[in-house]
């Protein structure tokens, strides 16, 4: 029987990782079910303010004779390694056969919106699914969104391969060699990718908090992924290590394009309008710039961290732009908090040009409105005359910093290899043990 498990918030800022459990999950599941997938680590909305971490959930495509064996299994390891602390509220849900269209549904919104816990659970009451939880059970809205996502119309995905440590070194400085990974993302890009920060010598692949990830490596290749690990010094035991099937790294969070009077707190989002007043710098070296679709006006951060900022001092009141990210909710109203603009169209800026002095050639000087002195000979004169200055801005969407990427960012060196035909075989060696 085809089985399908989504399971979510396991983790909390204290530790614990929901990757972490899938690893086990897997090892321990492989005798009793045939995987006919990897496992599929989905990223949820970015924005949610009471995340925990990354916002990621998982799920599990199966084939079994023992559907309720194999859940149980699941949710006993869930269960064995729950510490019960933080806010983490770990759930399961499980559905036998094909995903019903209500949760594919759910799991698009869960990626752009803010979903009730009530909303999602009246969803699945209706499609009658099994859910197992703890606490209040907030994790069924990522374990139901991981089950649908991938099964969905979208086919862009990639994939991560994560390492993990023996429990003795959780906690404890992660040493990783910066060169090794630098030769190896030198050797395998763009089919690896956000691996580096090239610009601040930073690597990206590394985990920082008291999680047992090591690193991750996110690729377009699953066997490519296992030949860069292998070039990868670490100077610690792997304990384990796992591939995934993913969104990350897809863009997929901003795809949904909202007229502003409908916008709401926490969305993930594309909209369009026009520059309505001139940008602000403000505390931090951050710009703010206020666009309007013609019906509501919205402010936009583009903050210093991206690199936006740059781009955002250059636009005018009056460019049409798209704007992409996250909605937050400030004591003024909402304000978009940019992570990629696109400039559709430029306003022709024209401006007031000196004048040459037409006695002995030198650039004369304004002494007041279209009245104009010569500096070197006093020649007085009324003339104006105007210059249309070219506004050369880049057409194509501007993405911020690499150190500022989220998970779902879509870095530039993917660009155009969504296309790949990219089939779901299992590599003979996906994980350890």
């Amino acid at each position: 029987m085809l089985l399908r498990i989504g399971f979510d918030d396991t983790d909390h800022y204290k530790g614990g990782c929901t990757t972490y459990l899938c690893s086990l999950i897997v090892e321990r599941l492989e005798k009793k079910a045939t995987f006919l997938d990897y496992p599929h680590l989905i990223r949820l909305n970015p924005n949610i303010p009471f995340k925990t971490r990354g916002n990621a959930a998982v799920a599990l495509k199966v084939e079994c004779e023992d559907p309720e064996d194999v859940v149980d299994l699941v949710w006993n390891v869930i269960s064995e390694n729950y510490s019960g602390k933080g806010k983490a509220d770990p759930s399961l849900v499980a559905i036998k056969g094909e995903v019903p269209e209500e949760v594919k549904c759910l799991s698009m919104r869960a990626l752009h919106e803010f979903l009730p816990l009530s909303y999602v659970a009246r969803v699945l009451k209706k499609v009658n699914v099994e859910q197992r939880f703890i606490k209040r059970g907030r994790g069924l809205v990522g374990a139901a969104a991981a089950i649908g996502f991938l099964e969905s119309d979208f086919i862009d995905f990639t994939y991560e391969l994560l390492t993990y440590r023996n429990p003795e070194f959780w906690g404890k400085p992660r040493r990783v060699e910066y060169e090794s990974i630098e030769v190896m993302d030198r050797a395998l890009r763009p089919y690896v990718f956000a691996n580096i920060d090239y610009k601040k010598k930073r690597p990206l692949i590394l985990s920082h908090g008291p999680d047992p990830v090591i690193y991750g490596i996110r690729g377009d290749f699953p066997s490519l992924l296992v030949e860069a690990m292998k070039m990868i010094k670490v100077y610690e035991p792997i304990d384990r290590w796992i591939i995934f099937k993913t969104n990350q790294c897809t863009g997929v969070h901003l795809f949904m394009r909202k007229k502003i009077p409908v916008i709401r707190p926490y969305d993930s989002l594309t909209v369009r309008g026009i520059i309505v007043q001139s940008p602000i710098v403000i505390k931090g070296g951050h710009v703010l710039v206020k666009i309007s679709d013609g019906e509501k006006t919205i402010d936009c951060v583009f903050y210093k961290k991206t690199r936006l900022n740059v781009i955002a001092t250059l636009i005018k009141p009056g460019d049409l732009i798209e704007v992409s990210g996250g909605v937050k909710p400030r004591r003024r109203g909402l304000t978009l908090n940019v992570e990629e603009v696109k400039i559709i169209q430029q306003v022709i800026v024209v401006e007031k040009k000196p004048p040459v002095c037409p006695i002995c050639g030198t650039k004369m000087k304004s002494k007041g409105k279209n009245l104009y002195r010569c500096r070197r000979c006093k020649y007085l004169a009324e003339f104006v005359d105007f210059e249309i200055r070219h506004r050369n801005l880049p057409k194509y969407p501007l993405k911020q910093a690499p150190s500022a990427y989220r998970h779902l960012t879509k870095p530039r060196e993917r660009e155009g290899l969504e296309s790949f035909i990219k089939k779901g075989v299992l590599i003979e060696r996906w994980h350890y043990p």
